[in-house]
C-alpha cells in the first residue's frame, strides 16, 4: 500500500474506474428550462363601425399596467372609403381615476385604399410606461371617412 502513495498515477486510475463503475447508479440531473412567458391579450372595446368624419371618443375598459413590463399595441384598421389619416389616442393614469388630458401616446395610420386591411403594431416599453398605473384607448380620429372597421388589442408578457 506504501507504494500506491508514493505513485499516485495508480491510484487515480482506480479512482477512476470505480467512478466510472458507479455511474448508472448515480441519480441524473436536473434538465433546467427556462420559464415560459406568457402574454395577455384583450381587445379595447370599440364600435366596429364609425361613420362619417368623426372624433369617437372611446374612454372604455382601462387596463392596468404591469411595473417593469412593457405592452404591445395594435390597430386593425379597414377604411370604406379613403380616409388619408386615422389618429389613435392613448391616454394614461397614475391611479385608474385621475387621466391625462395631453396624450403621451398616439398612433397615426395613413389609409389610402378603399377596403384594404391597414395593421399597425407598436410597444409601450417599460420606460415609458412605469410610473402609471393604467392605460386607455381615448379616442380615434378620422379625417373624411364613411365607413372604418376597427379593432384595438393590447397585449403584455407577465
Amino acid at each position: 500500500m506504501k507504494t500506491l502513495f508514493k505513485n499516485p498515477i495508480p491510484l487515480l486510475l482506480i479512482t477512476a474506474f470505480a467512478v466510472t463503475l458507479a455511474l448508472p447508479f448515480l441519480p441524473r440531473p436536473i434538465i433546467a428550462h427556462a420559464q415560459m412567458l406568457t402574454y395577455k391579450a384583450t381587445q379595447f372595446t370599440t364600435t366596429n363601425v364609425l361613420q362619417a368624419a368623426t372624433t369617437y371618443i372611446v374612454a372604455a375598459n382601462s387596463i392596468d399596467i404591469t411595473k417593469d413590463r412593457g405592452i404591445g399595441l395594435t390597430a386593425s384598421l379597414t377604411p370604406g372609403a379613403v380616409t388619408n389619416v386615422a389618429t389613435l389616442n392613448f391616454h394614461v393614469s397614475p391611479d385608474g381615476t385621475n387621466w391625462a388630458w395631453s396624450t403621451p401616446h398616439v398612433l397615426t395610420l395613413n389609409l389610402t385604399s378603399v377596403g384594404t386591411n391597414y395593421v399597425l403594431a407598436t410597444n409601450l416599453g417599460p420606460a415609458v410606461l412605469n410610473n402609471f398605473k393604467s392605460i386607455r384607448l381615448y379616442s380615434i380620429v378620422t379625417a373624411n371617412t364613411n365607413l372604418l372597421t376597427n379593432s384595438v388589442w393590447w397585449s403584455q408578457r407577465y
